[in-house]
């Protein structure tokens, strides 16, 4: 409420102009980055450190998804998604 931003912002807080990309946003902008990826290289095997640019680090990003499926917290939805763009769930070894 109003009495308590004036309250914060006597303590010091300043307010961002810019306005923060919601969760489902920052997923669709990423999902988009991994179609991207795909139909550039072929696959959906994003190495770890792989960034599509200064901000989006999509390797970092496709791991934590595969976190988020190994622990039962990704969405239903959103794992279709990635299956159907081609992501698989297990690690993969190279022998």
């Amino acid at each position: 409420d109003a009495k308590r931003e004036e309250r914060l912002e006597s303590l010091g807080v300043k307010w961002s102009s810019k306005r923060q990309e919601t969760a489902e946003e920052t997923f669709d902008r990423n999902f988009d980055l991994l179609l991207a990826f795909n139909e550039r290289e072929g696959h959906v095997r994003v190495p770890h450190r792989h960034q599509e640019s200064t901000t989006d680090n999509l390797g970092a990003w496709l791991g934590k998804q595969r976190s988020l499926y190994r622990h039962g917290r990704l969405e239903l939805d959103q794992q279709k998604w990635f299956e159907a763009a081609g992501v698989t769930w297990e690690i993969r070894t190279s022998s």
